[in-house]
């Protein structure tokens, strides 16, 4: 659990990061969260 803190807190700043630097023309560059984080595989 203290792993996905430290993950969450370490989004939230690129997130932060990456809002400031976004434009209209930028497009977008936020990586959804869901999307970061390694997803269980069925094997």
């Amino acid at each position: 659990m203290k792993d996905r803190r430290k993950f969450m807190a370490d989004y939230e700043t690129y997130l932060a990061a990456i809002n400031t630097l976004q434009t209209q023309w930028a497009g977008v560059l936020v990586i959804a969260q869901n999307c970061a984080t390694e997803q269980p595989s069925r094997a």
